[in-house]
C-alpha cells in the first residue's frame, strides 16, 4: 500500500517519537528532583516542536524542489546531452536552496538552545535533548518500517 503523503506521515512518526522523548525527559527530571516542574515540560515540548517543525519544513522544501525540477524538465524524452545540461542547471539552484534551508534550520535550533539556557523559565538540557533525538527516532522508525514491510510482503 502506497502512502498518500510521505512527508506528513514521516512527520507524524517523528512527532510521536519526540513526545515519547519529552515524557522520558520529564520522568528523569521528576525522578532526580522528586517533583515535576512545568518549566521542564515546557522546555521539552519547545525542543520537540522546533525539531518537528524543522523536519517538516525540510521535507516540504525538498519535495517542492523535486517537483519544481520535474516540472521544468517536462515529459519529453531527453538525450544524454540534454540531461547533462538540465542537471547542471538545476543542481546548482537546488544546492543553493538546500544550503539556505540548512542554515535557517541550524540557526533556529541554535537560537532555541541558547534561549533555553538563558531564559529563567526554561531548562536548557530539557529543551536540548529532543533537538538531539531526531536522527535516532527516524532510525528506529526505519527499523520498524522494514520489519513491517517484511511482515506485509511475507518475506
Amino acid at each position: 500500500m502506497k502512502e498518500k503523503n510521505p512527508v506528513l506521515s514521516e512527520t507524524v512518526r517523528l512527532l510521536i517519537g519526540e513526545l515519547i522523548v519529552c515524557a522520558l525527559v520529564v520522568l528523569v527530571y521528576a525522578w532526580i528532583e522528586k517533583t515535576v516542574r512545568w518549566q521542564v515540560i515546557l522546555s521539552a515540548l519547545i525542543g520537540a516542536a522546533v525539531i518537528v517543525l524543522n523536519f517538516f519544513l525540510l521535507a516540504r522544501s525538498t519535495d517542492n524542489l523535486f517537483l519544481t525540477a520535474m516540472e521544468a524538465r517536462g515529459k519529453d524524452d531527453m538525450d544524454e546531452e540534454a540531461i547533462a545540461k538540465f542537471t547542471a542547471e538545476y543542481q546548482a539552484k537546488m544546492a543553493a536552496r538546500m544550503q539556505i534551508s540548512f542554515i535557517i534550520r541550524m540557526a533556529t535550533m541554535a537560537v532555541t538552545v541558547v534561549l533555553a539556557f538563558i531564559l529563567p523559565f526554561l531548562v536548557g538540557i530539557a529543551a536540548t535533548v529532543p533537538l538531539l533525538m531526531q536522527r535516532p527516532i527516524l532510525y528506529i522508525g526505519e527499523i520498524f518500517r522494514k520489519k513491517e514491510d517484511k511482515v506485509n510482503h511475507g518475506s
